[in-house]
């Protein structure tokens, strides 16, 4: 009689290998509530060979914390299908079957491709790729055995000299930002279409989900850059997610946008991450104001209110009668609001910095012996810098918290040993960095 194949032991996140996608290694959440696998994928195209068979060619970046290891691959198509998210989102996903390795053994599975950008795990294992062979043990970790990053080291990185086709997001097509990063792409050879936010629509008639710009369906960009105007927000998050779905890549995905216009959610994500930020209170009850004003440090304070379509925007209440009338305001409005410790002294600095991937492209300081520099920075005289270790690292991982590649930090440097984080945007402005 056959004995029976031994089921493999596995923990609820593990090292896999996908050797057909040519994927040495591959760290994958384990995830029994999902049905389908899913993959991290970019620059998705679908195309017919030459026998007439339907493939998916895309690219992956197998190492979260490493977007400079791409890795490109194609497989058949198996299906076209609506996946709904974890988040509620549902999207038209393709289906592709490759062989996953798990230690020593290896079967078929079925894998959807999707955006998992500023994810922790970039794939997914679900049920139907367990095929009875594995036992999953949520207490344990890496059963299979750690892979060290070390094996893409020796990985021929791909230096691609191909002619990217690049849209960018603008809301003001003549925005000095906008143009330059247009200028930048453009003289390394690649093709950039400004794409005004408001003038894109999606027909959701079909499965097709297409995208028209103008009334001309738009195709095949490779790479989409948002610069998403805070009064549409909501409208340039819709459009940017189908973008996302096709499998196009976004330097900016719309979770990461997302959490950074929540300025509640975004200090929440930034207070759990132990990013020193200013005493920060969230609340819409007038009967607390002296508790509030107690816990963020007393008069004067910030008040900025949550819902508000424009991030800077901020009241500067410099007493308690002041703090009342506001409170009373904003309750009849029925507003939410975030009171915040105000911190200044003529000895103050604030700092304006733009993050690029793992890097600090550049730091201009300002001080200036008048409060409402801290509100409107743009007045005051500034000089650029380099900013110190410490603040470099809170920097980076303030914009990876928030799922941003391409942000701007605001900060407070107190002192030497104290500085703080005031805002982060998603579509930060170069022009202090380059006119100064």
């Amino acid at each position: 009689m056959k004995a029976k194949n031994k089921k493999i032991n596995i923990g609820w996140e593990e090292w896999i290998e996908l050797p057909l996608l040519k994927i040495p290694a591959i760290k994958a959440k384990i995830d029994t509530g999902a049905q389908t696998s899913s993959l991290h994928a970019f620059m998705v195209e679908k195309y017919n060979d030459d026998q007439g068979v339907s493939k998916v060619k895309f690219g992956i970046h197998p190492l979260p914390d490493r977007p400079e290891v791409e890795i490109f691959g194609e497989a058949e198509l198996v299906a076209e299908r609506n996946i709904t998210s974890s988040n509620g989102v549902t999207e038209l996903r393709y289906i592709i079957r490759t062989m996953a390795k798990f230690g020593k053994e290896a079967w078929p599975i079925d894998i959807s491709l999707t955006s998992r950008e500023g994810m922790n795990y970039h794939m997914l294992i679900g049920r139907n790729a367990m095929e009875d062979k594995l036992i999953v043990n949520p207490n344990h970790s890496c059963l299979l055995g750690n892979i060290s990053e070390s094996i893409y080291h020796s990985h021929k990185l791909i230096n691609q000299k191909k002619i990217l086709s690049i849209g960018i997001l603008s809301q003001s097509i003549n925005n000095y930002t906008t143009s330059k990063i247009a200028q930048s792409a453009k003289s390394r050879g690649h093709e950039v279409t400004i794409l005004k936010t408001s003038r894109c629509y999606i027909d959701i008639s079909d499965d097709k989900y297409q995208i028209f710009y103008k009334g001309k369906p738009l195709e095949n960009f490779d790479i989409i850059i948002p610069r998403i105007g805070l009064s549409v927000t909501g409208y340039g998050l819709a459009i940017l997610r189908q973008f996302e779905s096709q499998g196009v890549y976004s330097i900016n995905s719309s979770i990461g946008i997302s959490n950074t216009r929540d300025k509640l959610l975004a200090n929440q994500l930034l207070s759990r991450g132990l990013i020193s930020m200013p005493k920060t209170v969230f609340g819409n009850n007038t009967s607390e104001i002296e508790s509030i004003i107690d816990s963020v440090g007393g008069v004067p304070f910030i008040i900025k209110v949550i819902g508000s379509t424009n991030t800077d925007e901020s009241i500067l209440v410099d007493s308690k009668s002041a703090a009342y009338a506001v409170f009373k305001t904003l309750r009849s409005l029925k507003a939410h609001f975030i009171a915040q410790e105000y911190i200044f002294t003529k000895e103050s600095k604030h700092i304006r910095c733009i993050v690029l991937a793992d890097q600090i492209l550049g730091a201009v300081e300002w001080q200036s012996n008048q409060p409402e520099v801290m509100q409107n920075i743009h007045q005051s005289q500034g000089k650029k810098i380099k900013i110190n270790a410490s603040e470099k690292k809170m920097a980076l991982r303030a914009a990876k918290i928030l799922g941003l590649k391409f942000a701007g930090i605001e900060m407070l440097r107190i002192n030497k040993e104290d500085t703080r984080i005031l805002s982060i945007s998603a579509s930060p402005s170069l022009e202090e960095m380059e006119v100064m």
